[in-house]
């Protein structure tokens, strides 16, 4: 899978996480699910950085458990991979995990 990194912006209140998924070889759930593994995996060798990661572990983690991914393929089948599209997983206004697409 080729990820992105883990990009921040600051906002007035507070401070945005953005992780970026690529759907090009996977599906939404395998992409989020080997960014996860990812990132912990960088949290356990590199304990001094682990405190960057929290923010995108939790968002990765509240979007694989609270999300229905049968369904959101269904609605979706951009989100069932192997196209060129990325997505760009943040928290929408009212602190749910969302997505945003764009081309790769």
């Amino acid at each position: 899978m080729k990820s992105k990194p883990i990009e921040k912006t600051r906002t007035p209140d507070s401070e945005a996480v953005t992780v970026f998924l690529d759907l090009s070889e996977h599906c939404v759930e395998t992409a989020a699910r080997s960014e996860h593994r990812r990132l912990t995996r960088k949290a356990i060798e590199q304990t001094e950085d682990a405190e960057d990661l929290a923010g995108p572990l939790d968002l990765l983690h509240a979007f694989l458990t609270g999300t229905d991914f049968q369904r959101v393929r269904t609605e979706d089948p951009r989100l069932a991979g192997g196209q060129n599209l990325q997505v760009v997983l943040r928290r929408g206004d009212d602190g749910l995990p969302m997505l945003k697409f764009f081309l790769g």
